[in-house]
């Protein structure tokens, strides 16, 4: 929907990933009493899924109600594919490893 009429939140990017980290952080240290990023690979994937799977409304998982986890999730990986597969001269993309997936020549 972004390609089609813009950006249609009244929260900034930045204001998206401040607290969409932020509640990320929260809900692991309570779920699993450490921070997002001290988790195993499984744990940290099974949050992220529940944001991925979350229908957008409040309280659908806690502590995302603004952003909603859902609005939350699509930021994330629409700025992941973007730094996956931008030119590197963007910053992403480093020694054209998006590229080589890919095939790009």
């Amino acid at each position: 929907h972004w390609d089609r009429y813009g950006w249609q939140s009244a929260l900034t990017p930045r204001e998206i990933w401040r607290r969409g980290i932020a509640a990320l952080d929260a809900l692991a240290r309570a779920e699993h009493g450490a921070p997002f990023a001290d988790l195993s690979g499984a744990q940290q994937d099974g949050l992220v899924r529940r944001l991925a799977a979350s229908e957008g409304r409040a309280g659908d998982v806690p502590g995302f109600d603004a952003p909603h986890a859902k609005e939350f999730f699509a930021l994330a990986r629409r700025h992941t594919v973007e730094g996956m597969f931008s030119d590197p001269i963007h910053g992403g993309n480093r020694d054209l490893v998006g590229w080589r997936l890919i095939g790009h020549p």
